[in-house]
């Protein structure tokens, strides 16, 4: 995770937002359509786009269900202004609006329900 938390230091100076999923245990090939669309969602709203699939096979079973608010939470503290996670599974649709135009004043975390 250093590695990932590096990046978004880097990377963080030029682009203040940020989409990225989850996808372990080589679930990057199994949804690598919905990825691929998730990254032109990200290109086409101006953010940086991370597809996190290190490690390739972990132990922390359904624990990896709350990495992600750890990365949200690292990603902020990093310079973010805005973060936003999908899982892999989910395809943006090509008309599918900037996820900005979704925030609220005096709100501060947003969830979707996919079902």
């Amino acid at each position: 995770m250093a590695v990932v938390l590096h990046r978004l230091w880097v990377t963080t100076m030029n682009k203040p937002r940020l989409i990225f999923t989850l996808a372990l245990n080589g679930y990057h090939l199994r949804y690598r359509q919905c990825i691929a669309a998730q990254r032109q969602y990200a290109e086409r709203v101006g953010a940086e786009y991370l597809a996190v699939t290190k490690p390739s096979v972990h132990s922390l079973c359904n624990e990896v269900a709350w990495l992600k608010l750890y990365l949200i939470r690292d990603a902020l503290q990093c310079g973010y202004a805005e973060v936003m996670f999908i899982d892999a599974d989910a395809q943006p649709r090509a008309d599918a609006p900037d996820f900005s135009e979704a925030m609220s004043v005096g709100k501060s975390i947003f969830a979707a329900n996919g079902y």
